[in-house]
């Protein structure tokens, strides 16, 4: 879920430059709920819906709130039939990759600790390694990170585990030493 600040509502519609219209710009990420806050006492609901959406759909939703909104003193909803959280009690809990994903882990690990080699994750694997181990650079691909990118330009042997790379994204040193070019 994304909250976002904005400038406030009154300049809006002012041809400013730093003008964004944020519902045309979420509606592509976060199309199955996107709301501005207009007054502070619609807050806990659309905030309520919004988190249910997300964990529910498991989507992003998005909340704007622009600042001069921000600004203002907050007081409960003052109707008789008031909406009361249901996210509170919500529990959360961490998903387990599939055993056989936590196996392919264990195989990583163990030659990543024999040969004291890096490992960058494509995005389906971001789970199964976790960014916190010292030899993990993160994703890898147009959103990968800095230093995943500098493993795979600097890497003089390249290990794949189910790598849907294309060829060309592998350094060329490593490819003229891979054998077949046409096969990740």
């Amino acid at each position: 879920m994304a909250i976002v600040g904005q400038t406030a509502r009154s300049a809006m519609g002012g041809s400013y430059q730093q003008e964004v219209d944020l519902h045309t710009l979420f509606k592509d990420v976060a199309g199955d709920y996107c709301q501005t806050v207009m007054v502070p006492e619609q807050l806990p609901n659309v905030l309520d819906r919004a988190i249910r959406i997300a964990a529910t759909r498991r989507t992003v939703t998005a909340l704007i709130v622009p600042a001069d909104l921000q600004e203002l003193e907050y007081t409960p909803p003052s109707h008789a039939f008031k909406m009361i959280p249901s996210s509170l009690d919500l529990a959360w809990s961490a998903p387990v990759p599939p055993t056989d994903q936590l196996e392919r882990a264990d195989e990583i690990t163990q030659l990543a600790d024999l040969v004291g080699a890096g490992v960058a994750k494509a995005l389906l694997g971001k789970d199964v390694l976790s960014d916190e181990l010292p030899w993990v650079t993160g994703s890898i691909g147009l959103l990968g990170t800095q230093p995943s990118y500098e493993l795979m330009m600097e890497c003089d042997t390249f290990a794949g585990r189910r790598v849907e790379l294309p060829v060309v994204a592998v350094p060329a040193a490593v490819r003229a030493g891979a054998g077949d070019p046409d096969r990740p």
